[in-house]
């Protein structure tokens, strides 16, 4: 049996969707694609070939399947750990701001897929 507690506080579903992730370091702005390796509403992981630091601020461009336009969302690196035997991280981002305007159709895109409708 694990010791292990769940900490997580929002439902996550595993699903590969089209991330473009902008990370801000001082004045400078590297944009790197990538996918998700899963999603919630307040936060994913995705996996990237180099190792951010927590905190770092991050601007995500997410384009889920039968949406017309990319979802706006500005976030920041809450974890970034080294998969082994891959040159490759695990990074997990947390959401602070979903653009008002995608807001609405990122929410129903992920009850969607939740709960299968």
């Amino acid at each position: 049996m694990s010791n292990v507690k769940e900490r997580r506080r929002y439902i996550r579903t595993e699903l590969p969707i089209m991330v473009v992730l902008r990370i801000k370091q001082g004045t400078a702005i590297e944009e790197v694609n990538s996918q998700t390796k899963n999603i919630s509403a307040m936060g994913m992981m995705i996996e990237i070939e180099k190792k951010v630091a927590v905190n770092t601020p991050v601007e995500l461009n997410l384009t889920p399947p039968n949406t017309a336009n990319p979802i706006h969302i500005t976030a920041k690196v809450v974890r970034s750990e080294k998969i082994e035997g891959k040159n490759a991280f695990d990074t997990g981002i947390e959401f602070i701001k979903i653009e008002e305007d995608n807001k609405n159709t990122f929410l129903k895109f992920l009850c969607d897929i939740i709960y299968k409708i």
